[in-house]
């Protein structure tokens, strides 16, 4: 009655949950404490009692996504009995989610925070993916209905790729999740097989207990995984720890299963395009080429039958004068011919050889001239084709360095990458979120990401408060 009559009110206490059970008849049966820097301050029973159970803790999971368990600091609302027998208990009459919220939401972002001072949160995310992924280590149970689609999206795409998958057992939730995980992980690294890519998926079941993914150990574990790593675990109000260290983070196993064929679809389009644009590159070049060697073979022949033309008409020329001549002086040889008969005869041959071997020299001088000249312009055509081949593959060659510069410059200054790497931006009403006091209840927060855009009302506002410590 004295404990009674002193403690006649409820009161709000900070506490942590040392010890939870479930009793037969429905009662929740708890011990809370207050730590300081880990260590024990007070301890105390705490009860809630089987008509109220319901309640409080449906109202609580709703809220927090998460249960009630073993280490959790909450908020309850408690009043103080006492039991001749049992002795002094605290009796909870309500526990306050939004404290919890904020101390999950402390504890993950202590986590971030220590995994950015590790240099962690962007590790993974510095492996370049393979063009084409094909071999796939798993991490998942292999009951669970996200592994099944995952496989069945994987073998059913559109395209026909083929995959090597392989299965590294794990649990999935639970207080022992993120050690089997590890175990998984652990022996992906020592397979000693090159996979392209590792998946971490989980589908199907209750979302209440994810708790897991905010650890520490396993988001350096996969930061720190010699390949690089997707996620699919199923977060569809938050982003998990692992989410953030992962190299590609997504909602569901589906999900990942698409991006992993839409990555090799990329690659093999951008394959076709290349191949398209080589041919048709070859195709104008040889017809720029025959159009060229066209032009060159006319104007050859046209210059050679100039050549000969003249030659000729030189050729001609010269042949009327040494007939010219050859007829004059047969027609004095007629003149002397009674008196110089035989001796006419011996000097008429003499010069008829003579003037037969002198057209020939001519004659061999002019073909002789004729090949100097053709073997000069071919010559001159190949060295002009040597040329205009080389100027345009050193054209092309400098365009080319010329647009993979600009297209690195383009990818370096993409804010896309900024977002990604953990930043986000909030914004009320259009200007950039700062302090508490710039929102009330009703405003509309846009909070930009990496992955997208986010739109939410606020519908309370808690402004840091003292409370009253056990």
């Amino acid at each position: 009655m004295v404990v009674r009559s002193s403690f006649d009110r409820s009161y709000w206490v900070i506490a942590e949950i040392v010890s939870l059970s479930e009793a037969k008849n429905g009662h929740l049966y708890m011990e809370i404490a207050e730590k300081e820097n880990d260590f024990l301050q007070a301890k105390i029973k705490a009860n809630i009692w089987a008509n109220t159970k319901n309640r409080i803790l449906s109202q609580f999971e709703t809220s927090t996504n998460q249960t009630l368990k073993k280490g959790m600091k909450v908020l309850v609302n408690v009043t103080v009995d006492f039991h001749t027998v049992f002795g002094i208990s605290l009796n909870v009459l309500d526990i306050d989610p939004n404290y919890s919220l904020g101390e999950i939401e402390r504890q993950k972002q202590a986590t971030l925070l220590a995994l950015e001072q590790d240099g962690l949160i962007d590790f993974n995310k510095q492996h370049v993916l393979s063009p084409v992924l094909q071999s796939i280590a798993i991490i998942s149970s292999e009951t669970a209905a996200g592994y099944q689609d995952f496989k069945k999206q994987l073998s059913e795409n559109a395209y026909a790729y083929r995959f090597q998958m392989e299965l590294f057992q794990a649990t999935m939730q639970g207080e022992t999740a993120a050690a089997s995980i590890l175990q998984a992980l652990n022996k992906i690294e020592e397979s000693r097989i090159i996979f392209d890519v590792v998946v971490l998926i989980r589908g199907g079941g209750s979302a209440l207990d994810l708790g897991c993914f905010d650890e520490y150990a396993l988001a350096a574990g996969l930061a720190q995984s010699s390949f690089p790593i997707f996620t699919g675990i199923g977060h569809e109000r938050d982003t998990s720890v692992a989410d953030k260290v992962a190299h590609t983070a997504l909602k569901t196993p589906t999900a990942v299963a698409e991006t992993i064929v839409s990555h090799n679809r990329n690659f093999e389009i951008a394959i076709e395009n290349k191949v398209q644009a080589l041919n048709q590159f070859a195709y104008e070049l040889v017809d720029d080429q025959q159009l060229n060697l066209s032009h060159l073979s006319r104007n050859l022949s046209y210059l050679s039958q100039q050549k000969m033309n003249t030659y000729n008409k030189r050729l001609a020329h010269k042949d009327f004068q040494y007939q010219k001549a050859v007829n004059i002086r047969i027609r004095k040889a007629y003149h002397r011919l009674d008196k110089i008969k035989f001796i006419l005869k011996h000097d008429l041959n003499i010069k008829f050889h003579q003037a037969d071997a002198m057209l020939e020299t001519k004659f061999q001088m002019i073909i002789r001239k004729s090949k100097t000249l053709l073997e000069n312009q071919n010559e001159k055509l190949s060295k002009q084709e040597h040329t205009l081949i080389k100027g345009n593959s050193q054209t092309i060659k400098s365009n080319a360095d010329r647009l993979e510069q600009i297209r690195q410059l383009i990818q370096m200054s993409d804010p896309k990458k900024i977002l990604k790497k953990g930043f986000s931006i909030t914004r009320v009403n259009g200007k950039l979120l700062r302090s508490i006091d710039q929102i009330k209840a009703g405003d509309q927060l846009q909070t930009e990401l990496c992955e997208g855009k986010l739109e939410s009302s606020i519908t309370k506002i808690d402004k840091n408060e003292q409370k009253t410590d056990l």
